[in-house]
């Protein structure tokens, strides 16, 4: 749209110019057009507004096609530091750069370098170090910075908006006759109806050992392949906070007694965690002529929950041990469908469209509630 806009004032500037010429223009015509009879069919460029016609059409005709040779070159150009195995269309492709300097928020900077689109980020806490307190590791969606929504970001090619990773401060007060002072640090994240909240706090005196968190940021757009990166964020020396990027470390899996098995007990168990954390939700599934759709009447933000939860639910069927698949599940190309489909013929439909005539159409209410439930009934077939 940028690029018309300046055409649109760059053929301003040259019909004012060629307006400028037209008593040449018309001296021409006088001269070597009427003299020969062939070239009557040219009597209409005698007209100013013919001749703003005719440029006109030669102009943007000429400029349609330098801007359609142009994206068709940037469509096909190679994406940098793809995964192996992806094309640019299946990754998501921007950089992410730690704000630095004397701040009192932690931010984080998101460059889109591939083609326009929606962003989601989320965080997950991997490690605490200088805090005795137990760290909660969890994962929770991050925060789009001011001016517009905080839950996703839009960013065309080149754009960039800013995370909010974490907040500093400082409390002083006095406790018995004695003043005191402690500084702190939050990571922060989103409530459950998008407002800023903290996901875990450290705080120390002067002159004890400063706390440092290590974790991972994944930027998501559609069923493309999420963008990855890890960090450290501490409590800075010089400046409030610093965050800098370190090498993402591959987890080794839960084992169980055999170790050449993964410990499908205990996924299917950190699964029906995160279902039974979102029980209270209003989110449904609703199957109609064959096609699914995860709902909510009023939480956007706890139905994505629901579909990333239902999302990992169903990429754990294909290889837990012990299940049965019928070809429906398993040729599904989408995670969470896959999941919806497995409930479907598990446990089937708790409310019907009974309008239809057909049992193939309804909904599965209190999603999350059968999740768990099915988690673990999957947990109890792969216990060998």
């Amino acid at each position: 749209m940028k690029r018309w806009l300046g055409a649109a004032a760059l053929f301003i500037l040259t019909t004012l110019a060629g307006h400028v010429l037209e008593v040449q223009a018309d001296q021409v015509y006088d001269h070597y057009v009427k003299p020969h009879p062939a070239l009557y069919w040219l009597g209409f460029l005698s007209s100013g507004w013919s001749r703003l016609a005719v440029w006109a059409v030669l102009f943007f005709g000429a400029f349609y096609l330098w801007d359609r040779r142009r994206s068709k070159k940037a469509s096909t150009s190679p994406a940098e530091d793809l995964p192996a195995g992806r094309t640019p269309e299946e990754a998501v492709s921007v950089k992410l750069i730690p704000a630095s300097g004397p701040a009192e928020v932690q931010l984080l900077e998101v460059k889109n370098l591939g083609a326009r689109q929606t962003f989601r980020a989320d965080c997950t806490l991997l490690r605490r170090r200088n805090d005795p307190n137990q760290l909660h590791c969890s994962t929770f969606r991050m925060e789009w910075d001011k001016p517009n929504g905080r839950t996703r970001a839009w960013l065309t090619h080149g754009g960039s908006r800013n995370l909010v990773v974490a907040t500093a401060s400082e409390v002083r007060g006095v406790d018995q006759g004695h003043p005191y002072q402690m500084e702190w640090i939050a990571i922060t994240g989103l409530s459950d109806n998008g407002q800023r909240k903290e996901i875990q706090r450290s705080m120390w005196n002067h002159g004890d050992a400063l706390p440092e968190y290590d974790l991972k940021v994944t930027i998501t757009s559609g069923d493309q392949e999420p963008h990855v990166e890890c960090f450290t964020l501490r409590a800075g020396r010089t400046s409030a906070l610093e965050m800098f990027a370190i090498a993402c470390e591959q987890p080794a899996p839960l084992r169980s007694s055999n170790v050449t098995k993964r410990d499908w007990i205990g996924e299917w168990g950190e699964s029906k965690r995160e279902f039974a954390q979102l029980e209270k939700s209003d989110v449904f599934a609703e199957f109609f002529q064959g096609n699914w759709a995860i709902r909510s009447d009023g939480d956007p933000l706890m139905r994505d929950r629901v579909e990333a939860a239902c999302e990992l639910a169903g990429a754990r069927l294909m290889n837990s041990p012990g299940m049965s698949l019928s070809d429906t599940v398993r040729s599904q190309n989408e995670h969470w469908k896959r999941w919806l489909w497995f409930l479907k013929e598990t446990q089937g439909l708790n409310r019907r469209i009974s309008d239809l005539g057909s049992d193939s159409s309804g909904y599965i209410e209190r999603l999350a509630q059968q999740s768990a439930l099915a988690c673990t009934k999957c947990a109890a077939k792969a216990f060998n």
